[in-house]
């Protein structure tokens, strides 16, 4: 070779090898993908440790690696387009994620799918997006973004696609830098996002902070009504370091006031839920402060309340620790809620997430009218949650706080404050949101409305909103009504005093008499009150509610209350007693109920107990004083029958029905008398009951002799 040829075979081979390299290298220009699905729960140890050290910032889900590879895939100004799930938007997990796309690409296009989008594999489980990135930092580039979210189907999806492929948001991705966690909020207003950098925020202006979580519900929790009242100490305010205290665990979408319906177990200290395996203590310099609590999952929004001092939180039910009603009245305000859209669309409401709510300066100009005004959604609520039976606060029925002619105009009057009551609380709400919507400057992007189906009270007595139309569920005011009559049947509760007299372990008649010598209506002596389709027993529940009515309202207009009662809840109310009377108890305390319905097997023999009254020997009284009792009438009148189908004096007709009662007092005898043995074996155990178990364990004891509870033996959440 010449100097030359050579160089020219170097340079050729040299290009080849370049060329190889390039190829080897696996750059291209477009990189399109669906990639795989998998949590980092799914993966093998092997994986996770390559996810950790390759992908840092992506390493929750194999979809959200690919991201980052394809990206590595592609010439600069290349691109990558992909279909994945829609987490990566939002989640604070990929945070980092999508600073580094923000800092280092150009997201140019989405198609924001959401769930529901692809009906022959299932798509209500994956919310997904479809995008293209750019590989390369423009932040002149407007990206456009299609909010396709709402279709219900993928047909759906493909119509809302027509209709606003040409109408697409369009911002750049420095934009969402603004917004705290940096979410792919493509939807938000400019308006908005001003807001977040002109405030400050809920984590500088107070102290959000987790609960615990106690690795076991079932052993550490229990509702209120479960335990004896007196053993129940708010925390840090009992010197003896009682068991329980109460805990707030978030619950049903409740504003302003409520959900106390948990008490913890924190006995000895602490001493044996610290040391629990699986729980985890935090935070535990703010226990017994009063703030605000929200729930953190499953709503469409959080609601948040007010929480008085002597509470622990539950991871389930945080807290904000302030004392600060304008700040209450803001995050259930419109404008905390279209944030809350922005910063966590997920539906997931952790501290995290609430701690970036922007808190405006401006509200220190209104401070005192919003603090009045959320000062009374605080009290309406507070008045609405103690007007029911399950809350501790609870004094008496609300048809027996003033003295009325009857129980029709009770119930009419009880009614009207309910109306007045939902009415104030959206007239309050409203004026709130106008205040919020000023201060933020946000009145051409929100409206002040509150909805009277956003309105958290008597949702039990007026469960339908719709069309902004109040209409009250009369039967559920009745229905109270008897339950508190119940309570007072077995001495719960009192006519003479408002509140609760016997609700520890063990209380006897006697008891009640120490505390109430002279009372207008006795509590039932052995606490065993039968419930039976006629009245067998002289204190036959049926019998003794009569009883209570004519003492609360007088027995001038008797027939007319019981007429009322009865056409206000669709049935005689010795069938509501019977057949339904229960079902309303177990619904009402959350199947944990305080009242126990022995029952034979097809229901022929019932009794009710009251659980806190209930004793070693209460089912051997049950047994000899009841049951038998109740076999020995039938008995009889078996006898009395007998005679009718052999008398001369008696006609066909007669005789037929008879011997139609006959059998079925046969067949219900046969029934009884199994029930009698199965009573007697428990009987002759003298099983005893601790109060603390709660219902669930002590309930299961009796299983065979009492009515059963649907997924009674389902674990706690």
């Amino acid at each position: 070779y010449t100097q030359d040829a050579f160089l020219g075979v170097v340079t050729e081979n040299i290009l080849k090898a370049l060329r190889q390299s390039e190829y080897l290298c696996k750059r291209y220009q477009v990189v399109v993908a669906n990639p795989p699905y998998m949590g980092s729960k799914g993966m093998n140890d092997a994986l996770k440790r390559f996810a950790k050290n390759e992908y840092p910032e992506s390493k929750s889900d194999l979809f959200a690696m690919f991201i980052e590879r394809n990206l590595k895939m592609v010439i600069d100004n290349g691109l990558v387009g992909m279909i994945t799930m829609h987490s990566w938007m939002f989640l604070s997990t990929y945070e980092n994620l999508r600073t580094k796309l923000f800092e280092n690409e150009s997201i140019l296009s989405m198609a924001h799918l959401g769930p529901r989008s692809f009906d022959s594999i299932g798509g209500e489980v994956v919310s997904t997006t479809a995008f293209i990135i750019e590989r390369g930092f423009h932040p002149e580039k407007n990206g456009s973004y299609l909010r396709l979210v709402d279709g219900g189907s993928e047909d759906e999806k493909i119509v809302e696609f027509k209709e606003k492929k040409n109408q697409p948001f369009t911002i750049q991705s420095v934009e969402f830098k603004k917004i705290p966690g940096k979410p792919i909020a493509y939807w938000v207003s400019e308006e908005i996002r001003n807001v977040f950098e002109s405030s400050t925020s809920v984590q500088e202006e107070s102290q959000p902070r987790a609960g615990l979580s106690t690795g076991n519900n079932s052993l550490f929790l229990r509702y209120w009504y479960e335990v004896s009242a007196s053993a129940i100490k708010p925390f840090g305010q009992s010197e003896s370091l009682e068991k329980w205290v109460p805990h707030t665990k978030g619950g049903g979408f409740r504003k302003w006031y409520g959900n106390n319906d948990y008490i913890l177990n924190w006995g000895k200290d602490g001493h044996d839920l610290i040391n629990y395996p699986n729980s985890v203590i935090r935070n535990k310099d703010f226990y017994g402060l009063e703030g605000l609590s929200w729930g953190d999952v499953g709503a469409s929004l959080p609601s948040f309340r007010y929480q008085e001092s002597g509470y622990i939180s539950n991871a389930r039910g945080p807290m904000i620790y302030s004392n600060d009603l304008s700040l209450l009245g803001l995050l259930n305000s419109c404008v905390t809620a279209e944030i809350l859209r922005t910063i966590s669309p997920t539906l997931t409401f952790n501290v995290g997430e609430i701690a970036k709510i922007p808190v405006s300066s401006k509200l220190k100009e209104n401070v005192k009218a919003l603090e009045e005004l959320v000062g009374k959604c605080v009290r309406i609520a507070r008045v609405e949650w103690d007007s029911r039976e399950n809350s501790r606060e609870f004094k008496t029925s609300p048809l027996l706080s003033k003295t009325n002619s009857s129980v029709k105009t009770a119930t009419e009057e009880w009614e009207a404050m309910i109306l007045t009551r939902i009415l104030e609380m959206a007239d309050i709400e409203k004026q709130l949101n106008e205040i919020f919507i000023e201060k933020y400057g946000l009145k051409n992007i929100i409206f002040p409305n509150a909805p009277l189906s956003d309105i958290t009270l008597f949702e039990e007595e007026c469960p339908e909103r719709k069309d902004e139309k109040l209409q009250i569920r009369r039967s559920a005011i009745i229905f109270q009504f008897i339950s508190y009559a119940v309570g007072c049947m077995f001495g719960r509760y009192s006519l003479d005093v408002s509140s609760l007299i016997l609700a520890n372990k063990g209380d006897t008649a006697q008891d009640y008499l120490k505390q109430i010598p002279k009372p207008i209506f006795l509590p039932d002596e052995d606490n065993i009150i039968p419930v039976q389709d006629d009245e067998y027993f002289t204190d036959d529940i049926v019998g003794r509610f009569k009883e209570f009515l004519r003492v609360t309202f007088g027995t001038e207009g008797y027939e007319g209350n019981i007429a009322f009662i009865e056409e206000s809840i669709g049935e005689d109310i010795r069938k509501y007693f019977v057949n339904d009377f229960y079902k309303d108890h177990i619904k009402r305390y959350k199947k944990r109920p305080i009242y126990w319905m022995f029952s034979s097997p097809k229901k022929s023999f019932n009794v009710l107990i009251y659980m806190h009254r209930y004793r070693s020997d209460t089912i051997s009284t049950i047994l000899n004083d009841y049951l038998r009792v109740f076999i020995g009438k039938l008995e009889t009148e078996k006898v009395a029958l007998n005679t009718v189908t052999i008398s001369e004096n008696a006609s066909a007709r007669e005789k037929t029905r008879a011997t139609k009662d006959i059998d079925n007092i046969e067949s219900k005898l046969k029934e009884l008398k199994d029930y009698e043995k199965t009573l007697h074996d428990f009987a002759a155990r003298k099983i005893d009951i601790d109060l603390d178990d709660g219902v669930k364990v002590n309930y299961l004891k009796f299983k065979e002799i009492l009515a059963p509870i649907p997924g009674l033996d389902k674990d706690e959440e």
